[in-house]
């Protein structure tokens, strides 16, 4: 599933399975104002939700899991390279709203973004 360019409107998915790829599972590229709620995404390479260059997003109780690092490739325990994970909400994202979401099985993190700075009045950023 991507969005891509999404800049009109509201795009959403909700109540949804989306399962076994040999890609990332859910790519949100240069987009805004996209919502996932009560979804299951499972089975895929390298990212469940990657969202790069995008803002306000909102994703709320997803369960995202069993995501591993490269398909048909064994995992290597000291090998890091790159941001694969879960949910990877750090590339360039901002105005992000996840809540109550659950990840289990993924190769490198759970959740990746960008915190908070000390003091900050108003973050981009609601967990």
């Amino acid at each position: 599933m991507k969005f891509e360019n999404a800049l009109m409107g509201h795009s959403k998915i909700s109540n949804s399975a989306i399962h076994q790829g040999k890609s990332p599972g859910v790519i949100i590229s240069k987009s805004m104002n996209v919502e996932l709620s009560h979804n299951v995404v499972t089975d895929f390479a390298e990212h469940g939700v990657w969202a790069m260059n995008s803002k306000n997003l909102v994703l709320t109780d997803n369960w995202v899991f069993h995501v591993v690092e490269q398909v048909d490739k064994p995992p290597v325990m000291i090998e890091y390279k790159g941001w694969k994970g879960a949910m990877t909400l750090s590339e360039g994202t901002s105005f992000v709203e996840a809540r109550r979401n659950v990840v289990a099985g993924s190769w490198h993190h759970g959740f990746h973004f960008v915190p908070a700075r000390c003091g900050e009045a108003n973050p981009s950023w609601i967990f």
